[in-house]
């Protein structure tokens, strides 16, 4: 793929998912979840070490644009920025007030949401401000080198624009827009991973392992509602791991899902890659129930 086809899709992209921040009624709850093989180019894609370009750069400025016209129109606009990570389950707040990582528990609200306990949202007015908190943020993640990757993400990422517009007419509505970096698979052969960074492959192995896990049981249970067969109760293993947990919503629930599969050109992945598209394959019949958010 050249750099114009990747630059139109990564364009069509984000306006998919722009239309889910912005769609009337306002407001879902859309994913962007970009998944692949470690060093396929999936962090790059969503705006690379210095967010110069890629996914979020590109769906901030169409935002915050948006975010124009409604203020113009007499609507009350306000934006927030949470970014978090998972590493080696456990998961990790990037923006936090003493600028150093701080462990944040997961809980389960009313209604059996789960959320992060504690997470920081900061209030922001413009991109700069959003993207001075997502360089320092990148700082924080863990990261390391490897074999097939200089620059490996050691831990999957959740960058979260929270959303909230009073409108006069229809009072107030919110979404969440969750950008969702998964670290790569790993074979540890290749990577020639050792001591720690073994143990941390295994770990994103695993979380990896509990997605499919939870994307093949949705795909299951939606092909049998598409042919019309008799659904008892199916079990979903969300539990599994904190990564599943968090994109309950987006795998199944109550949300507007774009994914985006990264794959390598290199006839030495064939493997991965068809192990990637074939998990993109079952993502692509899930249905989620996505509904209005309102708030008071």
């Amino acid at each position: 793929m050249d750099s114009m086809q990747l630059s139109l899709h990564v364009r069509n992209c984000y306006n998919v998912t722009s239309i889910f921040v912005f769609a009337k009624p306002l407001h879902l709850k859309p994913f962007f979840i970009i998944d692949g093989q470690t060093s396929s180019g999936k962090t790059h894609t969503l705006g690379g070490s210095d967010l110069s370009d890629g996914v979020i750069p590109s769906a901030l400025h169409d935002i915050f644009e948006r975010r124009s016209d409604l203020v113009s129109n007499g609507s009350k606009v306000e934006i927030e920025v949470s970014y978090i990570e998972i590493y080696r389950e456990e998961c990790f707040d990037l923006l936090s007030a003493e600028g150093q990582k701080v462990r944040l528990e997961l809980k389960e609200a009313q209604g059996g949401k789960t959320v992060l306990d504690g997470v920081t949202r900061h209030p922001v007015q413009g991109i700069n401000e959003v993207m001075l908190l997502l360089k320092e943020g990148a700082k924080a993640r863990s990261t390391g080198q490897t074999a097939m990757n200089a620059h490996s993400s050691r831990s999957h990422s959740i960058l979260t624009i929270n959303l909230r517009v009073v409108r006069a007419s229809t009072g107030a509505v919110t979404s969440q827009l969750h950008l969702v970096d998964l670290a790569g698979s790993e074979r540890a052969k290749k990577t020639q991973a050792s001591g720690n960074a073994l143990q941390e492959g295994i770990s994103i192995n695993r979380g990896l392992l509990a997605l499919g896990n939870v994307v093949s049981a949705l795909a299951a249970k939606s092909l049998k509602i598409n042919s019309g067969e008799a659904i008892t109760h199916q079990h979903v293993p969300y539990r599994e791991s904190k990564l599943t947990r968090l994109l309950k919503d987006a795998l199944g629930g109550n949300g507007m899902t774009v994914m985006l599969a990264c794959v390598s050109p290199a006839d030495t992945n064939l493997e991965e890659t068809l192990n990637t598209l074939r998990f993109a394959s079952r993502a692509s019949a899930i249905v989620n129930s996505a509904r209005v958010n309102h708030s008071s």
